[in-house]
């Protein structure tokens, strides 16, 4: 059974965030973005703008990823 954290997330939709997420091939990419509520992904995946590429990117929530905005932070 794989972790779904995407619950934890709902409060950061919309949200200038900086953190990083790990991709696929198990690499970490760094990111400053925004989280956005993508009703068309798969429920483990999270859709982000990321505003340094200027890119949609998706990170998998089952993945290690942290998330900082202001005061408020996500680790897994």
């Amino acid at each position: 059974m794989q972790n779904n954290y995407k619950w934890v997330l709902d409060g950061w939709y919309g949200r200038i965030f900086t953190g990083s997420f790990t991709k696929k091939d198990g690499t970490r990419r760094p990111v400053w973005g925004v989280l956005r509520n993508d009703p068309n992904v798969p429920d483990h995946l999270v859709v982000v703008y990321d505003l340094r590429k200027k890119q949609y990117r998706r990170f998998d929530t089952s993945l290690p990823f942290n998330i900082r905005s202001g005061e408020n932070f996500v680790r897994t």
